[in-house]
């Protein structure tokens, strides 16, 4: 059995401030999170609400008379936002109260910490129970819905370390994998699990590697080891089949042969890999980390359709574009 690499977190960043929106404070009452806000003109978020008080349905209404776009918390306090917003008792995806955007971006809030948690202590068996999970909550949301990929890509930005990310692609790939034809709800949660472990091999790459690191810049990064790893260390959970299993084994194969780890070419990729490299790359360059030139989903869209026989099929990088040309 494939054991997982020991990681030794250098975390300098947990002051960093997480926006967060203000559906999610109102399934946190009684919860004591540190609250800042940006004030006119931006700059620094500023302290609203000290943790030495427990939140409350007063602040809310206060915070919410405000009117902040966005409302912030620190890292820490992100993880017990998101643990109360998990156990609120309130179904995410039957709140009608919010949008289906709105739903997707609480969803995204709820289980990213977690996910991250897993991700970055090298908890392979606690992540692949946590994807599962989540491709079922993202089917059940998103498999019947009348949604664009535009529709949520406002609420998708994500950050690497968070590990959003893999919620993104999921949820992307679901909407695709319906445009394409899929109903069936099992195969559309199949299709978001095996898109949440993508990226699972990295958890078993020595830490001193160029790829060790799960969640760390381009794939122009990642070496060809990672994707059979991950392949391999999949063959161990048997929920997890086979066509998931080959979506972290050819997310980095090109349509032209030019990929890894097999150089497989064109129809040889199987098609649900090949829908998770175009949303992988979509994601990823409308990041916040990305320039400002790529954060714009009409750039990272001319950039996909230039890659056309090349990197991505070309009939599935139609699919993907006439998805956001949906009224």
């Amino acid at each position: 059995m494939l054991q997982a690499q020991a990681i030794s977190q250098k975390d300098s960043r947990t002051s960093e401030h997480y926006a967060v929106p203000l559906y999610a404070l109102q399934r946190a009452f009684d919860e004591r999170i540190d609250i800042y806000g940006l004030e006119d003109g931006g700059g620094s978020p500023k302290l609203l609400h000290s943790r030495s008080q427990p939140l409350s349905q007063e602040l809310v209404a206060k915070l919410a008379s405000k009117q902040f776009e966005d409302l912030y918390v620190n890292r820490p306090d992100l993880e017990t936002l998101a643990a109360a917003v998990r156990n609120s008792g309130v179904e995410i995806w039957d709140d009608q109260t919010l949008s289906l955007p709105e739903r997707f971006k609480l969803l995204q809030l709820a289980y990213s910490p977690i996910l991250a948690k897993f991700y970055h202590k090298r908890h392979c068996g606690d992540f692949v129970k946590s994807a599962v999970e989540l491709g079922r909550l993202l089917t059940r949301l998103l498999g019947t819905a009348d949604l664009s990929p535009k529709d949520i890509h406002p609420h998708a930005r994500h950050r690497y370390h968070s590990c959003s990310h893999f919620i993104n692609v999921a949820a992307y790939v679901v909407l695709f994998a319906r445009q394409r034809g899929t109903s069936e709800a099992g195969d559309l949660q199949r299709i978001a699990t095996g898109a949440v472990l993508h990226e699972i091999g990295k958890l078993f790459v020595d830490s001193s590697s160029s790829d060790a690191n799960p969640i760390q810049g381009r794939k122009a990064q990642a070496t060809p080891r990672h994707p059979q790893l991950g392949f391999e260390a999949l063959l161990e959970y048997p929920a997890i089949d086979f066509r998931q299993r080959l979506m972290a084994y050819q997310v980095h194969e090109r349509y032209d042969g030019t990929g890894f780890p097999v150089a497989l070419h064109g129809k040889e990729i199987d098609s649900w890999s090949q829908m998770l490299a175009i949303v992988d790359f979509f994601d990823d360059m409308t990041s916040k980390q990305r320039s400002r030139e790529y954060t714009d989903h009409a750039n990272v869209l001319y950039e996909i359709a230039n890659s056309a026989c090349h990197q991505f099929d070309p009939e599935m990088v139609l699919c993907w574009i006439s998805l956001f040309q949906q009224a």
